[in-house]
């Protein structure tokens, strides 16, 4: 099971222990899903992939990561042991 690293409206912000550069969190909902990197304060997240999502889901999944990426990124390093993992 992935660790969901946060939750909000419906969706939960996983990352999975064994995953790659760039950080990255899953982002969950209904059925939907989309792939999100989280960024850094001089880079602003970007989508990677995206599936049975309609294209507002999209948008609010990379707001939420945006406003949160403090926090993702310092869950992605707690679960990485840094930023930059090559794997």
């Amino acid at each position: 099971m992935l660790p969901t690293v946060h939750r909000e409206d419906g969706f939960q912000f996983r990352i999975f222990p064994n995953d790659h550069s760039p950080p990255h969190v899953h982002a969950v909902k209904a059925g939907g899903f989309a792939k999100v990197a989280i960024g850094s304060a001089g880079e602003p997240p970007r989508l990677l992939e995206a599936r049975r999502f309609k294209d507002r889901e999209i948008v609010r999944a990379v707001r939420i990561v945006e406003r949160e990426w403090r926090k993702l990124i310092r869950a992605w390093t707690d679960i990485h042991g840094e930023t930059n993992t090559h794997g």
